[in-house]
């Protein structure tokens, strides 16, 4: 299991490639289903301008990880889009694949 810290720096690392970045933000978020679900709630549950801007908010996001789930939790980066057809999340796994990226992030992860 990649500790929040790496997967930060991976984020990070992948940031240049983010295609339209004003309108799409990456996030670490838990990777099991269940448990992704209610990381939305929560998110959802704190909004103060969108989701968006929540998501956008690394600080935060990483203190209510840290608060509501435990450390066991096994982590992933996800790839957020806010345009006109709404708000949607996907691994950043698939970001790079249906966008034809160049980005190793396999190797990343195993490192």
């Amino acid at each position: 299991m990649k500790s929040r810290n790496r997967l930060n720096a991976i984020r990070e690392e992948f940031q240049p490639k983010i295609k339209r970045p004003k309108l799409t933000c990456t996030y670490i978020a838990p990777k099991d289903e269940i448990e992704y679900g209610k990381f939305i709630d929560l998110v959802e549950d704190i909004i103060s301008n969108s989701t968006f801007d929540v998501l956008r908010n690394e600080d935060f996001l990483n203190k209510k990880i840290a608060i509501k789930f435990s450390n066991d939790v096994e982590l992933e980066i996800y790839v957020s889009l806010n345009n006109t057809l709404g708000l949607y999340g996907v691994t950043l796994a698939e970001y790079i694949e249906h966008n034809k990226i160049d980005f190793e992030l396999d190797s990343l992860l195993n490192e």
